[in-house]
């Protein structure tokens, strides 16, 4: 006995053409989940980049100020020997000198870690040895612009709203399958039919065959709660992702307002950190000159070598918080990329 069927559908209820839709929109979806995932990771290597930096600036400022308080320190001795200073005050010196020289030694394991967590971003060897472009830099130079966020262009650029828009696009299609199932499918059905013996001459001992042409028409009859109930379920889903696209499209306009109005600020506490570190280099000038001429202790010295290194540091994060946040804003508005 033999039989070879030929089936093809005619109308389903709609589920072939939504199932491909579903195939074409998962695929969309997945290609921006990929793009979101290597959104967060381009951001998360620009900020352990630039804090490897704004620590290599950190760890030369810890030294220079060493530096500095060793040299003091030999002076302050020699000026004690000649009677001329107190052991109040070599003490007060090596007091700041060991202080110096901890936050030191925390700022090099902090660059040493912060070294390894870019390496492990990046996938290489934990032990490996990066030279960072803009390490060598004594003052690297940042820009000071007024930023403008664009909220269409981030509403266009964000992943987020495109997968969940992706997604609300699969459920309203899930929600047409579940009705195509309620509904008659009609196909084309075409058969034929082979036996030996031949039952259409008495039994002969040859093979012989038939065709058989028809139409097929499925009409479900008991399956209309349980239809119903899963097309409910399909809305319900729907629902949800419309809504979750609405509060990710405000989130999103409240992330490009707060990152524009961070990056605004950053630049202007830029500016204020380089008018304080000129004063505090002034400062640190006529103390140098006061005390080199015995008319200024050793105390009002170290007390402007700490105004200096306090608004040297303050320059430095100044400095990086207005890369940083204009890797933020660039997040924000969806434009990271590999390329750029």
């Amino acid at each position: 006995v033999g039989n070879v069927s030929l089936v093809q559908p005619v109308f389903m209820g709609g589920k072939i053409v939504n199932y491909n839709q579903i195939t074409k929109f998962a695929k969309q979806l997945a290609e921006s989940m990929n793009n979101l995932q290597l959104q967060d990771l381009i951001y998360k290597t620009d900020e352990t980049y630039w804090q490897v930096i704004s620590l290599v600036n950190k760890k030369k400022l810890a030294d220079a100020y060493v530096d500095l308080l060793r040299k003091m320190d030999s002076d302050v001795t020699a000026m004690i020997y000649e009677g001329v200073a107190t052991e109040a005050d070599g003490l007060s010196v090596k007091v700041k000198l060991n202080e110096a020289e901890m936050a030191q030694t925390k700022v090099e394991n902090g660059l040493a870690l912060t070294r390894m967590l870019l390496a492990q971003i990046c996938g290489l060897s934990l032990e490996e040895d990066l030279s960072l472009a803009d390490e060598k830099l004594d003052n690297f130079p940042v820009e000071t612009t007024q930023a403008s966020a664009d909220l269409n262009e981030a509403f266009m650029n964000r992943n987020e709203l495109r997968s969940l828009d992706l997604a609300t696009k699969i459920y309203k299609l899930k929600e047409r399958i579940a009705l195509a199932e309620m509904l008659p499918n009609l196909a084309l059905a075409a058969n034929y039919f082979v036996t030996n013996p031949n039952v259409f001459n008495g039994f002969k001992n040859d093979f012989a065959g038939m065709f058989n042409v028809g139409v097929m028409v499925k009409v479900p009859l008991s399956g209309w709660w349980e239809g119903t109930y899963r097309r409910n379920s399909a809305k319900a889903e729907t629902r949800i992702k419309t809504l979750e696209w609405q509060d990710a499209r405000e989130k999103i306009e409240l992330q490009v307002n707060q990152s524009g109005y961070k990056v605004n600020e950053a630049g202007k506490k830029l500016i204020a950190s380089s008018r304080n570190m000129e004063n505090a280099e002034e400062n640190l000038r006529r103390a140098n000159f006061g005390f080199e001429e015995g008319v200024i202790p050793a105390l009002n010295l170290m007390e402007a070598q700490t105004a200096w290194v306090s608004a040297r540091s303050s320059l430095i994060d100044a400095q990086i918080e207005v890369k940083l946040t204009e890797v933020y804003l660039s997040k924000a508005l969806g434009k990271l990329s590999a390329n750029e």
